[in-house]
């Protein structure tokens, strides 16, 4: 016991910090938004202005396609780039030697992505149909494509830039930030964190399933960009959904939804069923170091207190 001691201490030496920090910057992931949103309407009106109308109205959708582009990219980049430096963690986008054969895995790994994605979205449209049946209304944002500029910044904000930013920020930053504390309690965690980061229930619980399994896969590949890539494909394909005729939309959630299975007897749980599976925590941490001093850090509260209001908020008619 005592030499059990001796080896956690180094392992979880300032994890209260360490909660402190987490917490400020997913409050900088969660605020940041809002400040920048504030800016950009007022550059429209400066700019309106100058430009001789004394009656500045509304944004173009042009500009607010651009200020969301920019909100995604400095949100979650500013926030935990801070972070990273504050815990002393190497570069996130460096060379990494990953295992041998991920990326021949790839293709099987996107077919369990879009899967579990379609099953969890389907979970989350059948609780939501709960709600709407008590008075409440769960909505989402909406991501129809209406073509021009604002299609294509929705397109560069959602298939570029969010996959990006947020593998940096919830795979890259924050799965490094929490792994010394165990692997298994940073991926729960930062896939907890990163469905809450979404704001709605209809995002939030398919956000949790698959942030579990890219949780995952970039702890065994030491890299975001490696699931940066399926994060990417994984939003074209929602986003490119909408746009099929009811038959092949019905064919296309058919096909995700077996996809899974699919793989799952294909591998033979080399792949799905071994992958299900999260590393176990080191045990020579102490429990007490993971949910009790997590749940102690006041800036987790804020940060929790503020992504479950956004939640509330969103189902209320």
């Amino acid at each position: 016991m005592e030499r059990r001691g001796e080896r956690a201490r180094p392992l979880c030496e300032g994890a209260r910090r360490r909660y402190q920090l987490v917490g400020a910057a997913l409050l900088g992931y969660a605020l940041l938004p809002l400040a920048l949103g504030f800016f950009s309407l007022l550059g429209w009106e400066i700019t309106s202005l100058l430009g001789g109308n004394a009656a500045p109205g509304d944004p173009s959708p042009a500009w607010q396609g651009a200020a969301g582009l920019l909100s995604a990219l400095l949100s979650g980049a500013l926030p935990f780039w801070w972070l990273r430096r504050q815990l002393g963690l190497a570069p996130i986008w460096r060379r990494t030697q990953m295992p041998a054969g991920s990326w021949r895995r790839f293709g099987g790994r996107c077919l369990v992505l879009l899967g579990l994605n379609t099953l969890a979205t389907a979970a989350a449209e059948a609780l939501a149909g709960l709600l709407r049946g008590w008075g409440l209304a769960p909505v989402s944002p909406d991501f129809s494509l209406t073509g021009g500029a604002p299609a294509l910044f929705l397109l560069l904000t959602a298939v570029a830039a969010a996959p990006l930013v947020e593998e940096y920020a919830f795979r890259g930053v924050l799965l490094r930030a929490l792994a010394p504390c165990g692997r298994r309690f940073a991926i729960v965690v930062s896939a907890l964190l990163f469905a809450l980061a979404h704001g709605n229930l209809l995002q939030g619980l398919p956000a949790f399933v698959i942030g579990l399994y890219l949780g995952y896969l970039a702890d065994q590949t030491g890299t975001p960009l490696y699931t940066a890539a399926l994060h990417l494909l994984n939003n074209a394909v929602a986003l490119a959904l909408p746009l099929l005729e009811g038959g092949w939309a019905l064919l296309y959630l058919l096909v995700t939804a077996g996809s899974a299975a699919v793989a799952a007897v294909l591998y033979g749980g080399r792949l799905f069923c071994r992958e299900a599976a999260l590393p176990p925590n080191d045990p020579a941490i102490p429990r007490e170091w993971r949910w009790p001093a997590l749940l102690r850090s006041p800036a987790i509260w804020l940060a929790l207190g503020y992504y479950l209001l956004n939640f509330i908020l969103s189902t209320l008619p």
